[in-house]
């Protein structure tokens, strides 16, 4: 018959993350994209499973961080990009550049997801408990004093919503652990 016989190879073993993360990062900025998808957090995710270190990694979050943050103030990507975060944020080597990339990003994040007239309790909830949990470390770790940024400059831009919010509390518990005498990123 017409039957023709195929060779098929199954999946590499190993793939180059960096590599599929940046091919996002084109598809999503050529497409002119204003916010990610849930499709794509889930390629950020598998992609971020590995170890993410090295110059490759600063530049897709420096090229991502817009579009990550305003992702995590959607209701169904909150969760997932939260992880995404936290991922980057505890990488020992490129930690320092995210939390540099990330301070008035995520401020501006937290303006669209607070000073808003139909705000997201939702998402709310899971930003004060991923800061909380960061706000709970050691005071010498990077982390607090990343939240104690934020959280301030949060605080001085947005003064009367931050006063109203469940980030108070945060920013109490984070003000009186961690003194900024050293800039620890």
């Amino acid at each position: 018959g017409n039957a023709m016989r195929y060779r098929l190879a199954g999946a590499p073993l190993t793939w180059d993350s960096l590599q599929i993360a940046n091919a996002l990062a084109e598809v999503v900025k050529s497409a002119k994209l204003d916010a990610l998808e849930s499709e794509h957090v889930d390629i950020i995710t598998s992609a971020i499973g590995m170890e993410i270190k090295g110059r490759g990694w600063i530049e897709f979050f420096q090229e991502m961080n817009d579009y990550i943050y305003t992702a995590a103030c959607d209701r169904d990507l909150c969760q997932s990009v939260l992880h995404i975060l936290e991922r980057f944020y505890f990488a020992a080597e490129i930690q320092r550049d995210v939390f540099k990339i990330s301070s008035e990003t995520f401020v501006r994040a937290l303006g669209l997801l607070y000073d808003n007239a139909e705000p997201d309790e939702q998402c709310q909830t899971y930003i004060a408990k991923f800061l909380e949990g960061f706000a709970q470390k050691e005071a010498t770790n990077p982390v607090v004093a990343f939240v104690y940024d934020l959280l301030k400059a949060f605080s001085e831009q947005y003064k009367e919503v931050f006063e109203a919010s469940n980030l108070k509390p945060i920013w109490d518990q984070v003000s009186v652990k961690y003194t900024p005498r050293t800039k620890y990123y």
